[in-house]
């Protein structure tokens, strides 16, 4: 399988970890795309996978082109271990997607945020859709803190696939708006629990934005 990714994304670092986790990663092919959204013309080797010319985008034989983080994080869930707690089959299956879906939103609002900065031309900023962005941005990472203050209360909880967008979320925070904002004043929770990670998981630490 070939996997079209971007060092910088929050999205397919998802993906990667997700493959880490469920041992599949040996089997994909991980090819680095440089992508640029301001572009109106086809992006070689990657709009021809992905109409939308986005990341992560995979290419599986016998199957074809799978595109979406969240598609491609469940197939690897489907041909992966089975004996993982990242997506249960359970009562609290729709709770961890409806967390991983408030986490990648706060993703796409950081990524439109980084176009607004980087990429549109600064006499055309527009500083009302930037602060509406971070205002969503800063609603979902306080949601997602009132999440972690009620979960990590007790021991054991099992990493889920809304943590993994979780921390998905919050690096691509600190790689793109460090210099901006801290997310974590008034979190103190979810920022314990962040520290953390990268000792606790090697797939978190093999696919650290960058």
């Amino acid at each position: 399988m070939k996997l079209l990714s971007l060092k910088t994304s929050p999205f397919a670092r998802k993906v990667l970890i997700v493959s880490k986790e469920v041992g599949v990663y040996n089997q994909l092919q991980v090819v680095q795309i440089s992508v640029n959204p301001a572009l109106s013309v086809a992006i070689e080797g990657l709009t021809a996978v992905n109409p939308l010319s986005k990341v992560p985008a995979l290419e599986v034989p016998g199957i074809g082109s799978l595109i979406g983080s969240s598609v491609i994080a469940q197939y690897f869930l489907t041909i992966g271990d089975q004996n993982n707690s990242i997506l249960p089959n359970d009562s609290t299956r729709f709770l961890i997607l409806a967390r991983e879906a408030l986490a990648d939103g706060a993703s796409e609002a950081l990524i439109l945020m980084r176009f607004e900065t980087a990429l549109r031309p600064k006499e055309l900023f527009w500083k009302e859709y930037y602060d509406s962005l971070l205002a969503k941005v800063y609603r979902a990472f306080d949601e997602l803190e009132k999440h972690f203050v009620k979960t990590r209360a007790h021991s054991g909880v099992p990493w889920d696939l809304g943590d993994i967008a979780t921390l998905c979320a919050l690096s691509f925070a600190d790689l793109r708006f460090g210099h901006v904002f801290d997310w974590r004043v008034g979190r103190p929770v979810l920022a314990a629990w962040y520290a953390q990670q990268e000792d606790l998981r090697d797939s978190v630490k093999e696919t650290a934005l960058v």
